[in-house]
């Protein structure tokens, strides 16, 4: 499905979508096929983006079920938060540094970013953590959320510092050149913008908390679960909720 493998790759150009099909087609060999099929070029893309699958990683399963928590929790989020990216897949099978990923595109393929897709962007980078501390408490939460954290505080630094889309901001782009007091607000500015997330992450995890719970349980059974899946299982306890 061409639409698809579109929708999933914004950005890449003639010579990054001639290595995906590459890719593609190394994988379809080695299941002596035919032809290339849209399994081998969403593998192909996982390949490429984040590494080759380390099925043989060895992971205890208290690490499998808080991988799946976390994971679980961005891919909620992405699929219940106003302007957030849809999500196309989530998986608990580690690939290069990454023991779980979630897959999240562009409904349209814009040039320009909105202010409301940047803190939904936010808001769903922080939505694992937040999953985590909802599950175990605070005690509980673990060390998968560092690159989490440094792309929700880069992209709120650049919010508050350079594109003046804080609250209260002035009509300033700041740098390292500008004073310290005015650097200092810009960092002040950037917390709000993270609190304000980390709160709406909290919030959008507790109201579909019987969601989340089931995607954990479909990605510790399956290992995979692909978005029309994870949309239909958000619908169907919003359904639910709404008969009730």
């Amino acid at each position: 499905d061409m639409k698809i493998v579109a929708r999933r790759t914004p950005g890449m150009s003639g010579a990054d979508l001639e290595n995906l099909l590459n890719e593609a087609a190394i994988r379809a060999t080695r299941r002596q096929a035919a032809a290339i099929m849209m399994e081998d070029i969403e593998g192909a893309y996982f390949d490429v983006l984040l590494g080759r699958e380390r099925k043989g990683a060895g992971l205890m399963e208290e690490d499998r079920r808080m991988i799946a928590v976390h994971e679980a929790g961005h891919a909620i989020a992405a699929a219940t938060v106003d302007g957030s990216k849809v999500p196309q897949k989530a998986t608990i099978v580690p690939r290069g540094r990454a023991l779980g990923v979630v897959l999240s595109t562009p409904k349209e393929d814009r040039k320009l970013v909105s202010r409301q897709q940047l803190l939904s962007d936010i808001v769903v980078a922080l939505a694992g953590r937040a999953a985590e501390l909802n599950e175990y408490g605070d005690g509980g939460v673990s060390t998968g959320a560092e690159d989490d954290l440094k792309q929700a505080t880069n992209l709120a630094a650049r919010m508050a510092s350079l594109w003046s889309m804080a609250s209260p901001s002035p009509m300033l782009s700041i740098n390292d050149e500008s004073s310290m007091a005015a650097r200092q607000a810009a960092e002040e500015r950037a917390q709000r913008i993270i609190d304000n997330a980390w709160a709406e992450a909290l919030d959008t995890l507790k109201r579909h908390k019987d969601a989340h719970s089931a995607l954990v349980e479909a990605l510790l059974e399956r290992e995979t679960v692909e978005g029309a899946e994870i949309q239909a299982i958000v619908a169907s306890f919003q359904s639910t909720a709404a008969a009730e």
